[in-house]
């Protein structure tokens, strides 16, 4: 199948679907998963089994520009810190992973508009999102939105922590 009579196809179907804004991102996400993988960019999708090795594929995610993944010795886990000033409202990072047309729960889930993406794995190295943490139970210090997009809520300086609020329906075990 040619890849514009794919588009076509894909458009027809996401169009059925209401409450998906972005169509448009869908339809480049599955094309370009129609790709061949030497076509693809040097990037690759995060698999399962390099969740075994955390601290190389920290080294990997953080070898792309964006924010750094770095240890916060404060929550005893991995957490994201900005690389440079990101003004209100501009983008930090994405969010990527499975995405899902049903609802979805797990550590790693977000739902962005009708899709839930789970960021256990699946992700692209840029998809930095997955990475972020939340700063604590009351959710006092949050400087990004969490959805597909994650844009910054105020100015973030460069070398501070970036947080989210999880919202109301995410399980804390803290």
């Amino acid at each position: 199948m040619k890849q514009d009579s794919f588009i076509e196809a894909c458009n027809k179907s996401l169009l059925n679907l209401k409450g998906i804004p972005n169509n448009e991102k869908l339809v480049d996400y599955i094309v370009s998963m129609q790709r061949p993988s030497r076509q693809r960019k040097i990037e690759s999708d995060v698999t399962e089994n390099d969740l075994n090795d955390i601290p190389s594929l920290v080294k990997r995610v953080n070898q792309i520009d964006g924010p750094k993944v770095e240890w916060d010795n404060e929550r005893n886990c991995y957490g994201l810190k900005a690389d440079r000033m990101y003004k209100k409202g501009k983008l930090v990072t994405t969010y990527g992973g499975i995405k899902y047309l049903k609802e979805v729960h797990g550590d790693y889930v977000v739902k962005a508009n009708e899709i839930h993406i789970d960021g256990r794995f699946g992700f692209k190295l840029s998809e930095k999102g997955r990475w972020i943490n939340e700063s604590d139970r009351d959710r006092k210090i949050v400087n990004v939105t969490l959805g597909r997009d994650i844009r910054a809520t105020r100015i973030i300086q460069p070398g501070e922590w970036i947080f989210a609020d999880y919202g109301p329906d995410y399980v804390r075990n803290y």
